[in-house]
C-alpha cells in the first residue's frame, strides 16, 4: 500500500464527499439505529462477529434524523447530552 500520495489517482474523492464515499461505519448491534433498520420491511441485517453491523454514513445520517425528529422528540423523558 505504500506508495507516493501525489502520484496516487484520487478522482473519485474531493472536499465534498471525503468523508462519507466509500466509507463504512461499524454499529454495535444495540445501537437505536439497528432498531430501527429491523422495522424495515426485506431488509437482511448481517451481524459481524455477532456484535457489530455495517451501515453507510449516509444510513447512520438519515436513521439519526429519523430518531430525533419523529421518536425521541415524543419521549419527554429522553435525555439530551
Amino acid at each position: 500500500m505504500a506508495g507516493n500520495l501525489e502520484t496516487t489517482d484520487f478522482s473519485e474523492w474531493n472536499t465534498g464527499n471525503l468523508e462519507t464515499h466509500g466509507v463504512m461505519l461499524f454499529l454495535d448491534r444495540r445501537h437505536p439505529v439497528v432498531a430501527l433498520l429491523q422495522y424495515t420491511p426485506d431488509l437482511e441485517i448481517p451481524i459481524i462477529d455477532g456484535q457489530w453491523v455495517q451501515v453507510s454514513p449516509r444510513i447512520m445520517r438519515v436513521c439519526c434524523q429519523v430518531l430525533r425528529t419523529q421518536v425521541w422528540r415524543r419521549h419527554t423523558l429522553h435525555r439530551q447530552d
